[in-house]
């Protein structure tokens, strides 16, 4: 009874007649007031208990809150403050409370506070959020601005603003953006500004530097002579004879490597180099006609020089011989006197002496011998040098001389040879006799002769015989020719060709005749000529046949347009190529197409250029326009975020997750943004939803063996006696690296013999549901199989047929195939994705079709 029933009820109490029922009197309040307050108490108290209380009229009206009377004796239920009477007049409801936007009623309802938007989920802001009076206000990190809808964060196109500050082009990234430079150029230490990447300065060149364009690395070239070192940048000598030179080896001349260069000499004594440095050519003709010599001439050598007799030698002016005095050289060897003779010289002894046999040294005179024999140009043999009486000497010439006297002479004993006739030795004219055996000219010397040539030939060999020396030439050699054709060929006729030689001309290589057809272009022809020594002569001239009709077109583009995204600067485009021919059959293009098919935005004219070799030109030309396109931003997936990368060629975005939650149906790894402007390969962004630790967990594996069961009939007995043993006491214990807590045990494996392999699949008796990060477990496990792939689990190799393992175990790198999978057991309304258990809403579409509470 809430406080005013009570009063009321006070009130009917103390107004109420007691009787006594023993008396039969009434007592009121006056009559009670005589007594003490005690005395009151008690006795209202006796009489409450003795008499029957009136209704309280609340009790009637049931009020959810409080009750009061009514001057009539009825009742009416009335509420606390905030509250007001419902329609039914007994139930106490709220008075509602008109807040501003972004209040709420307080705990009393006596007033309004703040609502703190930034703590409701899901989030109102797509990053961050700071709350205000009344309101919030949503935050983007650095790079990023608010989206028109005031909640999500969109990228800032920096690029858009000054070009980023970038000297070249811009490429705006997410939250971010980067400068880069075209082909050749780098970017400097701020990022921002380019600087060209190569350049010949500093590139270390030992010669020449080139750079053909910005973009291209310089390259080093080396002066004539040298090459390119290994390294690109040194030049060092190149040898020109082992590669290529303009000696003409044909004239005798061979090739000489130099420092940077090579030379040609002539080996032949009888050659010298031409003008030009690179031919070798008959030196002016040297005889010994020519020479003049007054006394005799050596042509065993060349040139031929002239000689002098024993006692003479050659002047200053190399034809003339002068006397020897050998008296005045002191070379006589006289004991006495020296006379000088003429070619020659004497001895004299004074008197009482006379000369001995050596003709130098004097002796008594009655020593007796016959003086020493002498024959001028020849030799004399005898019988005894002391020429004593009896001494027998023949005389006898060298050759081209002939002996005039007694072949031989006796010394007597009066010491005087007889017969006492002078003898000596004459010059033979060997060309008096079949010309010497020359062919051509012959000249007689003192005890020899020469043969020698004409102009125009040399000696052969054999000092007898002249060879053909001059080249044949040419009496008349065309000029070049140039006529025009409208066809693919022209006839042309040049003068005819005249030559002549010494010997006359044996050979000519060429054309036949002097009327030939030939193609448009430059042609060569060249006539050569042989003599019967081989000597020959080069007529050439050119024949230029040039071409009046231009290059035919085919298949030229029409006008290309493609679209590219926001931030993309450059377009790769390509198209059919154009065709180009010409009656010449030949034709070189050149075109203005950016490098790589890289067009920048807006419109660029191709052009395209066909040129025959007559110069004559077509040209393909057409525009390729670039226009921008975007795409629409993807939908956010609830319980994850969307990143996106616009500076690649096709800009894409990525869908994850927040950390606790999965998705049910996989996205695609990538969308990318079309150049239509649409997401490839869809649009459609799934959501995330929570995942939850299974209820039970457990790791089944599967090991394969190579080349273990060959025996296609599965022998349940080799499984059992080997296979068995095998698992249980050795790889168990090789497999503890799986376990989280070791020991563990593993399920008895499920053998199938294969043709080619054994199979074990097993599981872990560990139950891995205890908050364990799975995916970390799984890859934990793949990763220790590889470290331990060479452990007996993965060596042991068994011999078909031999119940026996043999050890040290036989390495076959094949047996390390081992996979682990996790079977879940998840809670109603769960479903297993991957090593998760992730919430599975009912009605969501992506739900596969579970049982509850299994995976």
């Amino acid at each position: 009874m809430n406080r005013l029933r009570n009063l009321a009820f006070v009130l009917a109490f103390s107004l109420l007649t007691v009787a006594d029922c023993s008396t039969g009197t009434q007592m009121t309040e006056a009559t009670s007031t005589s007594q003490s307050g005690e005395d009151n108490a008690e006795r209202n108290l006796v009489a409450l208990k003795n008499t029957t209380l009136p209704p309280n009229p609340c009790d009637a009206v049931s009020c959810s809150h409080g009750c009061d009377v009514n001057d009539d004796g009825g009742a009416h239920c009335t509420c606390p403050v905030g509250k007001e009477l419902d329609v039914d007049e007994k139930t106490c409801k709220d008075i509602p409370i008109k807040c501003p936007a972004g209040y709420k009623p307080n705990a009393a309802r006596s007033g309004c506070v703040d609502i703190d938007e930034c703590q409701q989920q899901p989030p109102v802001c797509g990053h961050s959020c700071v709350n205000t009076p009344g309101s919030y206000q949503c935050g983007c990190p650095d790079g990023y601005r608010l989206h028109p809808n005031g909640i999500h964060c969109i990228d800032i196109n920096e690029c858009r603003i000054n070009n980023g500050g970038c000297s070249d082009t811009c490429y705006n990234t997410p939250g971010s953006f980067n400068c880069k430079c075209p082909r050749g150029f780098q970017l400097m230490a701020g990022g921002k500004i380019c600087e060209q990447k190569y350049k010949c300065l500093g590139f270390g060149c030992a010669h020449n530097c080139h750079q053909a364009e910005v973009w291209y690395e310089p390259y080093c070239t080396c002066n004539l002579g040298y090459k390119l070192a290994d390294n690109g940048k040194d030049c060092v000598d190149m040898n020109e004879c082992g590669f290529f030179h303009r000696c003409d080896t044909s004239s005798g001349a061979t090739c000489v490597n130099v420092v940077g260069s090579y030379k040609c000499v002539c080996n032949e004594p009888n050659k010298v180099l031409s003008a030009d440095k690179l031919k070798c050519e008959l030196k002016a003709q040297v005889t010994c006609s020519s020479l003049g010599c007054s006394n005799g001439c050596d042509d065993t050598r060349y040139p031929p020089v002239c000689t002098c007799p024993n006692g003479y030698r050659l002047d200053t002016n190399g034809r003339d011989c002068s006397d020897v005095d050998e008296c005045a050289e002191q070379t006589h060897g006289c004991t006495d006197t020296c006379i000088n003779t003429a070619g020659d010289y004497r001895c004299e002894c004074p008197a009482g002496k006379r000369l001995s046999n050596d003709l130098k040294t004097c002796v008594s005179l009655s020593h007796v011998a016959c003086p020493m024999p002498t024959l001028f140009r020849g030799s004399v043999n005898c019988t005894s040098t002391s020429y004593n009486p009896g001494t027998i000497c023949t005389r006898s010439c060298r050759t081209g001389f002939a002996l005039s006297g007694p072949p031989s002479i006796r010394c007597q004993d009066n010491g005087v040879w007889t017969p006492d006739i002078p003898a000596q030795c004459t010059d033979i004219d060997e060309c008096a006799n079949n010309n010497g055996g020359c062919e051509q000219t012959c000249i007689n010397f003192l005890g020899q002769h020469a043969c020698a040539c004409q102009s125009g030939f040399l000696l052969r060999t054999d000092r007898k015989h002249c060879k053909d020396a001059e080249n044949p030439e040419f009496t008349n050699c065309p000029s070049n020719i140039e006529v025009n054709t409208q066809l693919s060929y022209a006839t042309v006729t040049w003068p005819e060709v005249t030559y002549t030689d010494n010997v006359g001309v044996v050979n000519v290589v060429g054309p036949q005749t002097n009327e030939q057809n030939f193609t448009i272009g430059v042609h060569k022809v060249k006539i050569t000529i042989f003599d019967a020594e081989g000597n020959s002569a080069l007529c050439s001239f050119k024949v230029h046949v040039k071409d009046l009709e231009l290059p035919v077109v085919s298949n030229c583009p029409d006008d290309i347009n493609r679209f590219v995204l926001e931030g993309v600067m450059v377009k790769e485009v390509t198209w059919p190529e154009p065709t180009f021919s010409d009656n010449s059959g030949s034709v070189t293009v050149t075109d203005n197409i950016p490098t790589d098919n890289l067009f920048p935005m807006g419109e660029y004219n191709v052009r395209y250029q066909a040129a025959d070799p007559s110069g004559n030109i077509a040209v393909c030309t057409f525009l390729v326009n670039l226009t921008r396109v975007n795409c629409p931003d993807l939908r956010q997936p609830v319980n994850g975020s969307i990143t996106c990368d616009t500076s690649a060629i096709n800009p894409f975005c990525e869908a994850k997750c927040d950390a606790g939650f999965e998705f049910l149906k996989s996205p695609p790894e990538q969308y990318v943004c079309g150049a239509d402007g649409g997401w490839i390969p869809t649009d459609n962004v799934p959501d995330c939803h929570r995942t939850f630790t299974p209820t039970a967990a457990k790791a089944t594996f599967s090991a394969r063996y190579a080349h273990v069961c060959k025996d296609p009939e599965n022998d349940p007995v080799f499984i059992k006696q080997t296979i068995m043993p095998m698992f249980q006491s050795q790889h168990v214990q090789s497999l503890q690296f799986a376990c989280i807590n070791k020991p563990c045990t593993f399920t008895d494996p499920v053998i199938t013999c294969r043709e080619k392999d054994l199979l074990l699949t097993f599981s872990s008796n560990e139950d891995l549901s205890g908050g364990l990060d799975l995916d970390a477990y799984v890859n934990g496990v793949l990763a220790e199989v590889q470290k331990q792939r060479y452990d007996s689990f993965f060596l042991t190799l068994i011999i078909p047929g031999t119940p026996e393992f043999f050890f040290p175990p036989i390495a076959d790198l094949e047996n390390r195939k081992i996979d682990v999978q996790l079977s879940l057991t998840c809670a109603d309304g769960q479903v297993q994705i991957r090593n998760k258990c992730v919430e599975c809403p009912p009605g969501e579409p992506d739900c596969p079709l579970i049982q509850p509470g299994l995976a």
